[in-house]
């Protein structure tokens, strides 16, 4: 258009209280998308996103911290990056969290305690001692649904971190006793060869398949048998090794689901950079 002046943008003729009000109200993606449009917007003083009311949506993201001396956790809200709120347990005092899903934590206390813990509802519901021969050394846990949940059967796998394959615990929250699984052969060999040795592999739990990643990089599978923690389970292997440079620049990582592409994504945070990798 002629005689237009094309260094003025539309977004600097939007009135700067309209535009806290807009930024008040949006979170995560949306709110950087928008102070994606222009340095204006970016850089102006606007209002950070309304905090969350105390007891959130279940759906609303929300990271936990214990302190075991106290017994104290603390919910912080990274969208809003505020603290949200703190409750005073005293169940909770000298315990860790091991795993988190549909609200629930699962929770180890000493060398055989482990129960689970609701943090939106405060209900606790207990799970047996661990066999006191094995005891929890255990350093990956997971748990495959709410352990309220009437709909579907509710199994608790801890991973021993030696072996090759691991050893495991299971349990279906409702039974009595734990199982203890080994994986030696008739032969007294260890099948396959998969090892978990630190504290943070990543595990991802659906329809009674557990899917682990190992020390070297490759994935473990492992299929409950019959629906029951009695049976001994089946763990199968795919992928190849990462590179040993690879492993060692590896910090933390996550399995995450892949719900566009029906696939498991694991998401590796190093010293260097960020990648992620599907399985």
């Amino acid at each position: 258009m002629e005689g237009a002046d094309y260094d003025e943008l539309w977004s600097d003729y939007v009135p700067t209280d309209i535009l806290r009000l807009i930024s008040s109200r949006l979170i995560a993606g949306d709110y950087f998308a928008f102070l994606a449009v222009c340095k204006r917007w970016r850089f102006e003083s606007l209002s950070s996103p309304l905090p969350p009311p105390i007891h959130d949506s279940p759906s609303s993201p929300c990271l936990m911290t214990l302190n075991k001396e106290t017994g104290i956790i603390e919910s912080f809200h990274p969208v809003y990056n505020v603290i949200t709120h703190k409750m005073d347990i005293p169940k909770l005092k000298g315990a860790r969290i091991r795993s988190a899903n549909a609200n629930w934590l699962l929770v180890s206390h000493g060398n055989r305690g482990m129960f689970f813990f609701n943090p939106i509802s405060n209900n606790i519901i207990e799970l047996p001692d661990l066999l006191e021969d094995v005891e929890n050394h255990f350093p990956s846990w997971t748990f495959s649904c709410s352990p309220d949940s009437s709909s579907s059967d509710c199994f608790v796998i801890g991973f021993e971190n030696f072996g090759s394959p691991p050893a495991i615990y299971i349990i279906k929250v409702g039974e009595s006793s734990w199982t203890y699984h080994d994986f030696y052969n008739e032969d007294g060999n260890k099948q396959g060869s998969f090892m978990l040795s630190g504290c943070h592999n990543p595990v991802f739990f659906k329809n009674n398949i557990v899917w682990i990643f190992g020390d070297k990089g490759n994935l473990g599978i492992l299929n409950i048998k019959e629906n029951s923690a009695v049976e001994t389970p089946i763990w199968e292997f795919y992928g190849k090794y990462l590179p040993r440079r690879k492993r060692s620049s590896i910090r933390q990582s996550y399995l995450v689901e892949d719900a566009d592409n029906g696939g498991i994504l694991v998401v590796m945070l190093t010293y260097e950079e960020r990648s992620s990798r599907q399985l």
